[in-house]
């Protein structure tokens, strides 16, 4: 098993048939600097550590070259990025465990997809049930500015009053 390490942080083996200098090449889209980032390898009983070590240069991919991924057709736009969420539990080691997930978005002929993996599993998500998730967070940081508004409105209402009555002026 290989575990590939990005600035302190543990990623797990993205494919074991992809050599370390592919895994690299492919992760410079996340981690631009590791275009000329060295490698250190360790062994821990069954398990492989890959370290990618940052060195002084130029930062980012070579100019004039475009990542393809594998399925990318002519005319369609691609993004793909690396999420990692904190799970709250601990490591052997005294580190936060991470889960991570890869989130690629394609659109083709104005329809959006979009595919989350993680562990190894993909999942897509249809064009309609991103744009429900898109409406719902905008529902709720709407709901969420109202609520500030009228908390706000009711202190200021609330230091008037006080004011007015002469009593020492409610704290914020």
């Amino acid at each position: 098993m290989r575990i590939f390490i990005v600035d302190g942080r543990e990623f797990p083996d993205p494919d074991p048939s992809l050599t370390v200098d592919e895994v690299r090449e492919s992760w410079t889209n996340w981690f631009p600097e590791l275009s000329n980032a060295t490698t250190q390898e360790r062994k821990d009983g069954e398990t492989t550590y890959i370290e990618f070590r940052k060195t002084v240069g130029t930062k980012g991919r070579p100019t004039g070259r475009r990542t393809a991924f594998r399925g990318e057709l002519p005319g369609e736009y691609l993004k793909r990025s690396l999420v990692a969420v904190s799970t709250g539990a601990l490591t052997e080691g005294g580190r936060i465990k991470e889960a991570h997930y890869v989130v690629k978005t394609t659109r083709l002929d104005n329809q959006f997809r979009v595919e989350v993996e993680h562990e190894g599993l993909v999942t897509v998500l249809p064009h309609k049930v991103v744009e429900q998730i898109v409406r719902h967070m905008e529902a709720i940081k709407k709901q969420q500015r109202r609520d500030r508004a009228v908390d706000q409105a009711q202190r200021l209402t609330q230091r008037k009053e006080a004011s007015r009555a002469g009593d020492e002026l409610p704290k914020p």
